[in-house]
């Protein structure tokens, strides 16, 4: 059994933001859905941490990325609880708008 997941106040700001932008797009069903697979998505990544992958140059060592439809998951996986600090969009300029995660080599 797993120590289960945490969301960091950024992470749970941008889901927030990303279900209402769902809903507003495509309905209120559909942000269900999608709150589904991000929820399936965790605990996922609580029972088995090791699943994503490393974009070491960008967040280090420590952090781990897991894509849900277009958005990925950068969670610590070696956190107990798994922590789960950002939910992005994969479009997005992650370089910029990770800069609070430094690479650590």
């Amino acid at each position: 059994m797993s120590a289960g997941y945490r969301l960091s106040q950024t992470a749970e700001a941008e889901l927030e933001e990303i279900l209402l932008f769902v809903a507003e797009q495509s309905g209120v069903d559909r942000a269900l859905d999608v709150h589904e697979r991000f929820v399936d998505a965790f605990e996922h990544l609580a029972e088995m941490p090791n699943s994503g992958s490393k974009r070491i140059d960008i967040t280090g060592e420590r952090v781990r990325w897991w894509r849900v439809f277009d958005w990925l998951v950068l969670y610590e996986w070696d956190s107990v609880p798994v922590t789960i600090l950002r939910v992005v969009h994969g479009a997005r300029d992650l370089d910029r708008i990770l800069n609070p995660y430094p690479a650590t080599h």
